[in-house]
């Protein structure tokens, strides 16, 4: 994995070479991906899928992203389609000084702008508006430079609700705060790439350099919600996506998705979303209910 420069340049000095290295790495780099691997050894990523399913890999661990979410990640990723050769996203890469540099441009505000890091649902238009930016071309581009700062202003806006957490976070500064809110967000995607084995307070507390009691009472101030019940969320649903899109049985599905009791899961399911998984299985999945059912029947 490397950063883009020109190749086709002829190197007449080291000296020259580490500027024109440095000169690309003042910039943000936007990249679009279709079905083939891609990846940064640094800096703060941006990956946006539009379309199909696809991993992320960080030091924290395989985050998967649908069409329709989106990521933001410091240090070395890569990513990659589930299936070879489908799935559609873009990613914006750039050092944090770039990242600053390119979002004060497309922003009024004197708080000195950041990419947070995060991941989740991505509004359509932020989806749009940086597609957009990159089907027009590169730089030099007035055209690709215009559909970028208006890619930036929507990305400003939709991380609206993250700058409220990162005042939620405990610190003295700013950039403390930001500190913090990195650190919680790696502990949230550790989790979501763990979800299915069982994870232990303290560990994922030392992450953020608190007591498990302190770091219990932080991710609630900031998310609006305890590790455990963010945990058992994020089981919940991709127990919800496998009962739309697999065909094992929902015992099966239990255990996948992280719950030892089958009972204790149908309890939960129940709970979170009104219906048994079951009838969410036969309402929203039919062809997977009926071929669950062929099994039973052909097991008994």
């Amino acid at each position: 994995m490397q950063l883009a420069h020109d190749i086709t340049a002829p190197v007449r000095t080291p000296a020259r070479s580490v500027d024109r290295i440095a000169a690309a790495r003042r910039d943000l780099e936007f990249t679009a991906g279709v079905g083939q691997r891609h990846g940064f050894d640094s800096g703060a990523t941006l990956v946006v899928v539009g379309r199909g399913r696809v991993c992320v890999r960080t030091a924290d661990g395989v985050l998967a992203l649908r069409g329709g979410e989106a990521g933001a990640f410091h240090g070395a990723v890569e990513v990659f389609p589930v299936r070879v050769g489908s799935g559609i996203w873009g990613m914006v890469n750039g050092t944090d000084d770039a990242w600053l540099r390119a979002l004060q441009r497309a922003t009024s505000e004197l708080t000195p702008a950041a990419l947070l890091p995060g991941f989740g649902a991505c509004p359509p238009r932020v989806r749009r508006s940086l597609f957009r930016a990159l089907r027009a071309g590169g730089e030099g581009n007035a055209l690709a430079a215009s559909l970028r700062r208006e890619f930036l202003q929507e990305l400003i806006d939709w991380q609206e609700p993250r700058r409220v957490q990162v005042e939620a976070c405990p610190g003295r500064t700013l950039q403390q705060r930001r500190n913090v809110y990195a650190r919680l967000q790696r502990v949230r995607h550790y989790m979501v790439a763990n979800s299915s084995v069982d994870l232990d307070t303290r560990a994922l507390a030392a992450v953020v350099s608190y007591s498990p009691w302190h770091f219990i009472r932080i991710f609630d101030a900031v998310f609006g919600e305890t590790p455990h019940d963010f945990l058992m969320r994020r089981r919940l649903d991709e127990a919800r996506r496998l009962l739309r899109e697999s065909r094992l049985a929902i015992a099966e599905i239990a255990l996948v998705a992280g719950f030892d009791n089958r009972c204790t899961f149908a309890r939960l399911f129940r709970r979170r979303y009104g219906i048994t998984a079951g009838d969410y299985r036969r309402e929203h999945a039919p062809a997977a209910a009926m071929s669950a059912r062929e099994c039973a029947s052909d097991a008994a």
